[in-house]
């Protein structure tokens, strides 16, 4: 997991720097007179100036929620192997009363 000061956390920001740029350079080249064009990026601009809390708020919950859901994914595949492990072990066992295998199945 990456701290606040490491590569995830960079990441993020990137992500959101980008997105910025991504949208002012759509709005740059939609095909719209340049005035709209220019109102439009104002408009946007002082939006993110009068609560850039939003944006960050927004991304701290969204990677929370990429957390929790890789948390939860990473419980739910650990189960799967524990079950996938039980019955494997429960069928070597069989297999090995029943005559089927060796005793000594490469050291399982």
């Amino acid at each position: 997991m990456a701290s606040k000061n490491g590569s995830g956390w960079g990441f993020m920001s990137g992500l959101v720097v980008g997105s910025l740029l991504g949208a002012a350079l759509a709005l740059i080249f939609a095909p719209q007179p340049g005035a709209a064009t220019r109102t439009e990026l104002k408009r946007r601009g002082v939006a993110l100036k009068s609560d850039p809390g939003s944006v960050t708020a927004t991304v701290k919950l969204r990677a929370n929620e990429l957390v929790d859901r890789g948390k939860l994914a990473v419980r739910e595949a650990k189960e799967a192997a524990r079950r996938t492990r039980e019955e494997y072990e429960r069928d070597l066992d069989r297999a090995q009363r029943e005559g089927g295998l060796p005793t000594h199945a490469g050291g399982l």
